[in-house]
């Protein structure tokens, strides 16, 4: 069973995935690209399962195990999401797939369902093979682009896995690490002003649990410039 990631591309563009980009959603938002996955699993005779974040939003992964001898080695696993940011303000069909030179148009062709499209390619392949030394996971996430609950749901398990290829834009250059967010909950006392302005008030008459050297100057934004002194874009 040979794959065109190329059409797999386009099935999945036409199928809307939006994320609501909202808390308490009730909307199924991926459980037609969740329905097409696991039938493309199952064709290809992979075990597949779901697992449910909340009703009609669901993981999808598809496991396929390693066929030589017991050697206790654990594999790969290829990870992408189903969802997709908004489609407003969009100046073409988001769900029409258009190829026009040589690229793939439509909302979802690059984030992230291509790299959904090249990952159940190779992995169906890895399921034909005769020679499968390390299991290899497909997993298939819900909520990527606002709570990232697909994630959270993924590792209350493990995985007959070492490492996990993660399908994102990265103009094809490979990387070892990704953003993050680290938030803080602290008590400070001062004078309220807003946090672009660099006068006085903003940060000197700030009394908290130690003092940082980044209180007495200005704040410097790498996409605004120096806080206070330019618009925003």
């Amino acid at each position: 069973m040979k794959l065109d990631p190329v059409q797999l591309l386009k099935d999945m563009i036409a199928i809307p995935s939006v994320n609501p980009m909202r808390v308490g959603t009730t909307e199924p938002v991926e459980r037609d690209m969740a329905n097409y996955l696991e039938q493309v699993l199952r064709r290809a005779q992979i075990d597949c399962e779901r697992q449910t974040i909340s009703d009609g939003r669901e993981n999808v992964i598809g496991v396929v195990h390693a066929n030589q001898r017991d050697n206790g080695k654990k594999g790969l696993m290829f990870n992408s999401h189903m969802d997709t940011v908004p489609v407003a303000n969009m100046t073409i069909d988001p769900f029409d797939p258009v190829v026009k030179d040589q690229l793939l148009f439509g909302r979802g062709s690059c984030d992230a369902k291509g790299s959904i499209a090249s990952m159940l390619s190779a992995v169906v392949d890895y399921a034909e093979s005769s020679h499968r030394e390390v299991p290899v996971v497909f997993a298939a996430m819900a909520d990527e682009e606002f709570s990232f609950s697909g994630s959270w749901k993924l590792i209350e398990r493990e995985w007959p896995v070492t490492a996990c290829v993660v399908g994102e834009p990265t103009r094809l250059a490979r990387v070892i690490a990704h953003k993050g967010v680290a938030r803080w909950r602290i008590l400070v006392k001062g004078v309220s002003a807003h946090g672009g302005s660099h006068s006085a008030n903003s940060f000197r008459n700030v009394e908290g649990p130690e003092s940082h050297e980044r209180f007495d100057r200005p704040i410097q934004s790498a996409h605004l410039g120096p806080g206070g002194q330019c618009s925003h874009r």
